[in-house]
C-alpha cells in the first residue's frame, strides 16, 4: 500500500537523524568540528536540510519519484494568506499553555529555549528567523505536509490528519514537544488539505516559529535592559514581594491574565478557522474538478485485516524506537 512507504520512510528518518547526531557527536568529541559551530544559523540551516531533505531525495531516488507530485500548488490568494498568519498568531496561547502542560508531566527539558538562545548569541535576528522560521517552514513541511501527507491521502480525511501530526510530533524526538507538536502538525496538514496548497502550511509554519523566535528576544533584551538598569534590581524586587506575603496574590493574577489571553486568544482562532474553512470549500471543489485527473484527493481504499496488523506493526516500532530514544538513549 502506498501510505506504508511513508511509515517506512519514517522508520529511515528517525534512524538517519539518530546516526547524524552519533556522528557529530562524535566529531565533536575529536575536535574535527568547533562546538561553537551548534550556534550558527548557518549550521542549523545545514542541519535541517541533511537531517530532512537529504533522506528524503534519497527515498524518492528510490522508488523513481519527483518531489513536485506530491505537493499541492494550488495559488493561496490573499484571503488565505491573512487567515493564515492570524490564525497561527492567535493560536500560540493555547499551544504555550499545552507545552507548560506537558513539561510539568514529563519533566523533561524543551530544547527550543536553549537553542534559541545559543543562536541569540552574536547573530542578528533576521539570520536567526531565516534559521529557526523560514527553513523549518520549508523543510518540515515538504517533507511532512508533502511526501507524507501525499501517500496517506488514500487512507482517509481523518487518519491522514492524526498520522501527520502523530508523525510530525514523533520527528521532534521530544517528550515536552510531542503534544503540541502533534496538535500543530493536525493544524498544518488541514491548511494545506483545505487550500490544496503547501504554501499553506509552510505559511503557518513560518508564522509560529517567527512569532516565538521574535518573542523570546524581545524577552532576552528586555531582560538584559532591566539588569542594567541601576534602577531595578530583579532580587530585590522579588525580596520586597516575600516581605508583603504576596506570592499567592501575584500567582492568582498572574495566572487570571494568562487564562484570559488563551480563552479571547483561542475563541478569536476558532472564529477566523471557521471563515477560513468555509472560504475554501468551493475553491477546493473546482480545483478537484479541473484536477481529477491528478488523483490528488482520490476514494478511500479500503484495507484488509492483514493490511491493519502491518500498519499496526510498523506504527509500534516507531513508538518503540521514539520511547528508547528519548527516555533511555539520552
Amino acid at each position: 500500500m502506498g501510505h506504508r512507504r511513508g511509515l517506512f520512510f519514517m522508520l529511515v528518518l528517525i534512524v538517519f537523524t539518530v546516526f547524524y547526531a552519533e556522528v557529530r557527536g562524535l566529531l565533536l568529541y575529536l575536535g574535527v568540528i568547533p562546538l561553537s559551530l551548534l550556534s550558527s544559523p548557518w549550521y542549523l540551516i545545514f542541519h535541517l536540510c541533511v537531517r530532512f531533505l537529504l533522506p528524503l531525495a534519497l527515498w524518492l531516488a528510490l522508488f523513481k519519484e519527483k518531489i513536485k507530485q506530491h505537493l499541492p500548488h494550488m495559488r493561496l490568494g490573499t484571503s488565505n494568506i491573512i487567515y493564515i498568519f492570524f490564525i497561527s498568531i492567535l493560536i500560540q496561547p493555547a499551544m504555550m499553555f499545552v507545552s507548560f502542560f506537558t513539561s510539568v508531566i514529563f519533566r523533561v527539558q524543551n530544547d527550543v529555549p536553549v537553542l534559541l538562545e545559543s543562536l541569540f548569541g552574536t547573530n542578528p535576528l533576521w539570520l536567526v528567523i531565516l534559521a529557526a522560521a523560514v527553513t523549518p517552514g520549508i523543510v518540515e513541511e515538504v517533507v511532512f505536509r508533502g511526501y507524507i501527507q501525499s501517500v496517506y491521502r488514500r487512507r482517509g480525511f481523518w487518519i491522514m490528519l492524526f498520522m501527520n501530526g502523530f508523525l510530525f510530533g514523533i520527528m521532534h524526538l521530544n517528550a515536552h514537544q510531542f503534544l503540541y507538536t502533534f496538535l500543530m502538525g493536525i493544524l498544518f496538514a488541514y491548511m494545506v488539505y483545505a487550500t490544496r496548497s503547501i504554501r499553506a502550511g509552510i505559511i503557518s509554519h513560518f508564522a509560529v516559529n517567527a512569532s516565538q523566535i521574535t518573542l523570546a528576544y524581545a524577552a532576552l533584551q528586555a531582560t538584559e535592559y532591566l539588569e542594567a538598569t541601576e534602577d531595578f534590581n530583579i532580587d530585590g524586587a522579588l525580596d520586597y514581594l516575600a516581605d508583603l506575603d504576596a506570592e499567592l496574590v501575584t500567582m492568582v493574577v498572574m495566572l487570571g491574565m494568562v487564562a484570559f489571553i488563551v480563552i479571547s486568544a483561542s475563541v478569536g482562532a476558532v472564529f477566523l478557522f471557521r471563515a477560513f474553512v468555509k472560504h475554501n470549500r468551493k475553491r477546493a471543489s473546482e480545483y478537484d474538478a479541473l484536477h481529477i485527473n491528478e488523483e490528488t484527493h482520490t476514494d478511500v481504499v479500503p484495507l484488509s485485516t492483514r493490511d491493519r496488523l502491518i500498519d499496526a506493526a510498523l506504527i509500534l516500532v516507531i513508538v518503540v524506537l521514539y520511547v528508547f530514544i528519548v527516555f533511555v538513549a539520552r
